[in-house]
């Protein structure tokens, strides 16, 4: 396969650096029917100029929403108010966190939408633990404004949490084409 693929490149170089040497031995030839048609056929065509810039219609951008933690208790030391008895073999965690959106489109989200990551690839979600603390709503957030709340985990007591995370919504990339 290694060989094809030098004998591709060799023969596209080939032809490309034979074509201008057609088109100038032709030019040098006397105007015969058949010679300038061949000399013309082998021309390649350009059909516009490459200015170095794209002139866009329009752009999308991702949205400017943020995640941010702004507190981490393993395990939580706050008052658990439900499930009302702590299962054997879990322990709760509590992170307080705020969600900001700076875009022009609604955020629409869950605080299930929060995850703690343990070393294992293993992902729980929060929402099913309640702590005294204000809890983060879940809510469809409109542009500009920010939130912010609590949100608590069951995990079983051996893990070991490395990351949390938001998996927010798939923005909506749009583009307006009626001003064309």
């Amino acid at each position: 396969m290694g060989e094809l693929r030098v004998n591709r490149r060799r023969v596209v170089t080939t032809a490309a650096l034979a074509v201008p040497v057609i088109v100038l031995a032709a030019r040098d030839l006397p105007h015969e029917k058949g010679t300038l048609a061949m000399a013309q056929q082998a021309t390649p065509v350009v059909t516009s100029e490459a200015t170095g810039q794209d002139q866009p219609i329009g752009q999308a951008e991702t949205p400017p929403w943020t995640f941010t933690v702004l507190q981490f208790q393993d395990p939580y030391s706050g008052r658990i108010t439900q499930p009302r008895d702590q299962q054997p073999g879990t322990r709760y965690v509590g992170a307080e966190v705020r969600i900001a959106n700076g875009s022009d489109q609604p955020l629409d989200f869950s605080n299930a939408d929060v995850l703690l990551r343990d070393a294992d690839g293993v992902s729980y979600a929060g929402g099913r633990v309640v702590g005294s603390e204000p809890k983060l709503v879940s809510q469809n957030l409109p542009d500009g404004e920010r939130t912010r709340g609590w949100v608590w985990f069951a995990v079983p007591e051996d893990v070991t949490i490395v990351e949390i995370r938001f998996v927010g919504p798939s923005p909506v990339f749009t583009v307006s084409l009626a001003e064309q």
